[in-house]
């Protein structure tokens, strides 16, 4: 082999070697592989990742089509959003042939639901839901309920209250109406109290019931 052949090897070989142990530029800091990149909870106060967030629920439609059952047969109803200013905001789905009405008083805050059928309100078949200030009692709520039952108890008619209690507020759940409204009047209200939700934390007015006594 010739000399410049010889030589022109050797500095092929030198420029590989040092190339070969060159480092690899430093990963700028902070950053992190996509694989094990992880983003904390939206709202964590201490950015934990293990924080659930929970997000707002989406706005209820100011009304929507539903059904009830009515003399064992189920019907297609419209129903009416209700979301009034309260204390305690809270939300629910009213049937369109009742009336909803808001009351307040010393005792309370008041929410009223009249039988509206064929266009002609009955002041004498409702449901109320009366939620008390805060430091009353339970038994302070079971004082008026018993009030509100004495007061519409008559021949042929129906009064009967149920007490409940949400944040730390006590209230009950009355219902009145003539006999024969029986039939149409349990459906719609039942339908009233399942679609009620407190929006602090989204828990259903049954949930914040007392079970009714055997």
């Amino acid at each position: 082999m010739n000399r410049s052949l010889l030589k022109s090897s050797m500095i092929f070989v030198l420029l590989a070697s040092a190339c070969n142990a060159r480092e690899e530029p430093p990963a700028q800091a902070g950053t992190e592989p996509a694989a094990t990149a992880t983003q904390a909870a939206p709202g964590s106060a201490t950015a934990d990742p293990s924080v659930a967030h929970h997000p707002e629920p989406p706005q209820r439609p100011a009304q929507k089509q539903d059904s009830i059952q009515l003399e064992g047969n189920w019907e297609r109803i419209t129903a009416k959003l209700v979301q009034p200013a309260s204390s305690i905001p809270f939300s629910t789905y009213v049937p369109s042939d009742m009336i909803f009405e808001q009351t307040s008083a010393d005792e309370g805050e008041g929410y009223y639901f009249y039988t509206n059928f064929g266009g002609r309100r009955n002041d004498n078949a409702f449901m109320l839901v009366f939620i008390l200030p805060q430091g009353r009692t339970s038994a302070d709520a079971q004082s008026l309920a018993n009030a509100m039952v004495a007061s519409r108890t008559a021949p042929r008619m129906v009064a009967r209250a149920q007490l409940g209690e949400y944040n730390g507020r006590p209230f009950y759940v009355a219902r009145v109406y003539p006999e024969e409204f029986g039939d149409g009047m349990g459906p719609r209200t039942h339908y009233i109290r399942s679609q009620w939700i407190w929006h602090n934390d989204g828990q259903s007015l049954e949930a914040t019931l007392r079970p009714q006594p055997e």
